[in-house]
């Protein structure tokens, strides 16, 4: 099932004050949490906090969050590959 939604987070300027923290880099916190408890994919998760994949994936490393990569993503990278005709 999926879903159409837009979202408005409605914080007090006074809590953001006290976490001294923008607006913009509490999505970026947001996001990576999603991420780190597998909730996101690094694309959703890089899409939230409003940068790209690559940006998000040296932001991780910076803050010495591992990617997650199991032996289901190799998979699905393999057959991926295969049905492109990269051997």
């Amino acid at each position: 099932m999926e879903y159409d939604c837009n979202m408005t987070l409605d914080l007090d300027n006074a809590v953001l004050d006290r976490l001294n923290i923008s607006p913009a880099d509490l999505m970026v916190d947001i996001a990576m949490g999603l991420y780190v408890d597998r909730r996101a994919t690094l694309g959703e998760a890089a899409d939230i906090a409003g940068m790209t994949q690559a940006e998000l994936r040296l932001l991780l490393g910076r803050r010495g969050v591992p990617l997650q990569y199991d032996l289901d993503d190799f998979q699905h990278d393999l057959m991926v590959l295969r049905e492109r005709g990269v051997d």
